[in-house]
């Protein structure tokens, strides 16, 4: 079924039967379709759900990869059973992958440079007219450049970190969950996928550029196992991964770390800790 269907004559900015928008009813569904006026602006332009338009991104990535040759790894298909559960053809991931030969520069930074600061982005405007929403919440997309259009709920953890470091705006549940399927009527965890990434990091030798707690302590750790030539070029790239015996050290550090530090806390600071980190990782 054409997603658009009843659109086409509709325009984009009036709608008669339409009321101005006033506090938070920024959508509103009439006749099975749906209308949102984002800023308050009283200018109205239609919606699409991301899901509707899954097929067509789809289709249009596809052709865009055959013309161009696909990736050079192929993407972790997803466990939604159909065609749909894959990460769309992007050309500037085109030759990424997660061995070291294969992974961009950003995957072996060290530490965030000055220049690496996000991007905005505006809203995801698709065929030039269809607010593009999220499944839930009626909540528009952002257009990122750096994200597949369509992404595998097996999207593997090395390409999730990437995708986070090439953008730091970049949100987990705005923007990455959202692009996925759902999978028996589930949306993947988030905290499956910040494990992925944290599987990925841990591995390689990698610290958590989003880490809030702990990290003069965890760095302490870190560089006595890194090379100081390492920190001088902030890059793994010359070096190695890291070894099993050298990433154990380091969860034993946080571990032991974060358990001091809530040894510390009341039992209110204990629950107000533990809410906030289910939105945050370990530095590690």
């Amino acid at each position: 079924m054409d997603p658009f269907e009843g659109f086409a004559q509709a325009g984009m900015t009036q709608f008669p039967q339409l009321p101005p928008a006033t506090g938070s009813e920024l959508v509103i569904k009439a006749n099975g379709e749906v209308w949102i006026d984002e800023k308050h602006t009283q200018q109205w332009m239609p919606c699409v759900y991301h899901d509707a338009i899954r097929h067509e991104l789809l289709d249009t990535t596809d052709i865009l990869a055959f013309n161009m040759g696909g990736y050079k790894h192929p993407r972790a298909g997803g466990i939604a059973p159909n065609d749909l559960d894959r990460t769309s053809f992007h050309p500037l991931h085109q030759d990424w992958g997660e061995d070291r030969e294969d992974r961009p520069p950003i995957l072996f930074q060290i530490a965030k440079g000055p220049r690496d600061v996000g991007k905005t982005a505006g809203t995801w405007i698709y065929e030039d007219q269809y607010v593009v929403l999220g499944r839930d919440g009626d909540v528009p997309l952002k257009r990122y450049l750096d994200i597949p259009v369509t992404l595998s709920t097996q999207l593997e953890g090395w390409l999730l970190e990437a995708m986070m470091r090439c953008n730091p705006l970049i949100s987990v549940r705005r923007d990455i969950i959202p692009r996925m399927l759902k999978v028996d009527g589930q949306v993947v965890p988030y905290n499956r996928l910040t494990t992925r990434r944290k599987h990925f990091r841990e591995t390689v030798g990698l610290l958590a550029w989003d880490g809030k707690q702990w990290k003069n302590n965890i760095e302490n750790v870190y560089w006595s196992i890194v090379p100081e030539w390492c920190r001088a070029q902030n890059s793994l790239q010359d070096w190695r991964d890291f070894k099993n015996s050298e990433h154990q050290r380091l969860k034993g550090a946080n571990a032991g770390i974060k358990k001091r530090h809530l040894e510390d806390q009341d039992d209110a600071a204990l629950e107000s800790m533990r809410f906030k980190e289910e939105d945050q990782e370990d530095e590690y």
